[in-house]
C-alpha cells in the first residue's frame, strides 16, 4: 500500500471515529442571521501532513464548486501532460513556393493553444516571412478538427452569449475567442472612435456614442453595448456619452467565429509585415500531401495554469480539458473524452470520486459537482506531488492578486493563503492552502450552494472561516 493510500485510510478513519469541531460561532451567527441552512455549506480544514481534521462539516455531500473545479482540471493536466507541455500551431502549404510567392493555400492547424494572441502571432508570422513566404495566391484555410467542443450555444448558460466568460473553446482560438474594442475620444470630429481587434467579418459596429465634457465619471466612462445577431453577423451597438477626459479605454466581447477571428488577426499582422493574401479565409482540413512550413510552440503548461487559476479563465480551462481528451483518448478532443480521461486518472490515484461530475473543466456549469472530501483528497495529492510548486503558485494570493486580490486586503491576513475562488448565481466557493504564522499549512475548503449565497453573505462566511483558522 502506497504512502498516500495509507494516508487516505487514516483520514477516513479519523472522519468516521474522530470527534470534529462544530462550525465556528462566527460562521453559525452569519448563517442564523440570514436564515441559511447549515447543510448548504460544506467545510473541511486539515493541517497538511496530519490525518486529523480541525473542522469537517457536510464533507461527503457533493456541491456545485463553480470555478474551484479548475483546481482539478489544472492539476490533472500537470500530472498527465507534464509542466513542460506545449501546444503547437502548424502552418502548411499545398502548392509551390517560389520567389516569395505561394501558388496555393496556406493551411493553419490548431491544437488548442489557449494563449494565441497578438504578442505571439507577430513573431510567428515573422517566422513565415523568414522562410521566404511573402505573397499567398490562395486562401488562408483554418483547420479546427483537433477539437469537437460540443454544440452547446454560448447563451445557454445565462442568456448572455457575448460575455467573455461564455466564450467557446476552439482548436484554433485567437485572443481568447473575444474581440477587443478600443474607445478613443475624437475631439476634432466631436465623437468617439471605436476600433476592434481582431477585425472580424462577422462582427459589425454601430456607433451612436456622443462625446461629453467634464471629468471621467462612471456615467461618462463606459458605453451601453447591446449585441444582437443578424443572420451570420453580430452587431455591436454602442450608445451613451463618453468624456473626452477618459482617454483610451478597452473592453471585450465574445463575438466572432474562430475562422473569422484568426483571419482578422492574421490579415492585419500579415499586411503590417508587407505580405498579401488574395482569396480570404475558409475552413478545411490539412491535405495529406501538404508540406509543413512552420510550427509555432506555445507557452509551457506551467505558465498557462497561472493564467487559468489566478484569473479564472473559463475558456482556457475548457481548452485544457479538451487537450487532455485529445492527448489521452485521441483526437478529436471532446468533453466526454476529457471527463473519461480525468476519471480514470483519479481512480488510478485511489481518490474517491463518488458524486464527482466535471462538466467542461471550467466551472461554468450548473451540473458540475464535487464534495469537500473528494477535493481534500485531490489537494492532499497535489501537496505531495512533484508539481506542488507549480500548482500552488498558480493560485490567487489572498488580498494581493488574481480573483482573491480584494479579499481581506486591509487585514493582517493579507498574503496568508493561496486559494481558488468560485462564483456563480447561488454558488460561492473557495479552496486553497492557508499558511499560518507558525509555519503550519492547512487545507481549507468551503463550498456553499444556496439562494443568493453568491452575494456578500457568502464572502462574509468564507472570511469568517479564514479569520477563525488564523486564531487556532
Amino acid at each position: 500500500m502506497s504512502f498516500l493510500s495509507r494516508y487516505l485510510l487514516l483520514f477516513l478513519l479519523a472522519v468516521s471515529f474522530g470527534c470534529l469541531a462544530d462550525l465556528p460561532p462566527a460562521v453559525q451567527n452569519i448563517l442564523n442571521a440570514h436564515r441559511i441552512p447549515h447543510d448548504s455549506l460544506g467545510v473541511l480544514v486539515q493541517p497538511v501532513g496530519e490525518t486529523r481534521l480541525v473542522l469537517a462539516h457536510n464533507i461527503d455531500r457533493a456541491f456545485n464548486p463553480a470555478s474551484v473545479i479548475k483546481m482539478v482540471t489544472t492539476y490533472a493536466a500537470l500530472d498527465m501532460l507534464g509542466p513542460e507541455y506545449r501546444w503547437k500551431t502548424e502552418f502548411y502549404i499545398d502548392g509551390p513556393l517560389q520567389d516569395g510567392v505561394l501558388s496555393g493555400d496556406l493551411y493553419v492547424k490548431g491544437f488548442g493553444d489557449p494563449y494565441l494572441v497578438e504578442e505571439t502571432l507577430l513573431p510567428t508570422l515573422r517566422s513565415l516571412r523568414s522562410m521566404g513566404l511573402r505573397h499567398i495566391n490562395g486562401h488562408l484555410v483554418v483547420d479546427n478538427s483537433y477539437f469537437q467542443p460540443g454544440s452547446q450555444h454560448p447563451g445557454e448558460f445565462d442568456n448572455r452569449p457575448y460575455r467573455t466568460y461564455n466564450a467557446k473553446p476552439s482548436a484554433l482560438m485567437t485572443n481568447f475567442q473575444t474581440v477587443r474594442f478600443t474607445l478613443m475620444p475624437n475631439a476634432s470630429a466631436g465623437g468617439v472612435d471605436i476600433r476592434m481587434w481582431p477585425e472580424s467579418a462577422d462582427v459589425r459596429i454601430e456607433n451612436a456614442m456622443r462625446l461629453a465634457g467634464g471629468r471621467c465619471r462612471p456615467s461618462y466612462r463606459w458605453p451601453t453595448v447591446r449585441s444582437v445577431r443578424n443572420g451570420q453577423e453580430v452587431v455591436a451597438r454602442f450608445n451613451g456619452r463618453y468624456s473626452r477626459n477618459c482617454g483610451l479605454r478597452q473592453f471585450h466581447l465574445a463575438a466572432g467565429s474562430p475562422p473569422a477571428l484568426f483571419y482578422g488577426a492574421f490579415d492585419s499582422i500579415w499586411k503590417l509585415l508587407g505580405g498579401t493574401l488574395t482569396e480570404g479565409v475558409r475552413e478545411g482540413v490539412v491535405p495529406a500531401d501538404a508540406r509543413l512550413l512552420h510550427t509555432h510552440m506555445s507557452k509551457p503548461l506551467s505558465d498557462i495554469i497561472r493564467l487559468i487559476n489566478k484569473h479564472s479563465s473559463n475558456v482556457m480551462a475548457r481548452q485544457l480539458m479538451l487537450t487532455i481528451a485529445a492527448e489521452k483518448k485521441g483526437a478529436p478532443g471532446t468533453p466526454e473524452k476529457g471527463r473519461e480521461a480525468i476519471g480514470e486518472w483519479l481512480q488510478g490515484l485511489n481518490i474517491d470520486t463518488n458524486g464527482l461530475y466535471i462538466d467542461n473543466g471550467s466551472g461554468l456549469s450548473r451540473d458540475s459537482r464535487i464534495s469537500a472530501q473528494t477535493l481534500q483528497q485531490i489537494m492532499l495529492h497535489q501537496w505531495h506531488s512533484p508539481w506542488m510548486p507549480e500548482l500552488v503558485s498558480s493560485l490567487s494570493i489572498l488580498g494581493r492578486d488574481g480573483t482573491g486580490r480584494k479579499r481581506l486586503r486591509n487585514s493582517d491576513l493579507r498574503g496568508s493563503m493561496h486559494l481558488k475562488t468560485g462564483l456563480l448565481d447561488h454558488v460561492r466557493t473557495i479552496a486553497g492552502f492557508y499558511h499560518a504564522d507558525n509555519g503550519q499549512r492547512y487545507i481549507l475548503i468551503a463550498l456553499q450552494n444556496h439562494k443568493n449565497i453568491d452575494k456578500l453573505v457568502g464572502t462574509r462566511i468564507q472570511d469568517a472561516l479564514i479569520k477563525w483558522l488564523d486564531g487556532q
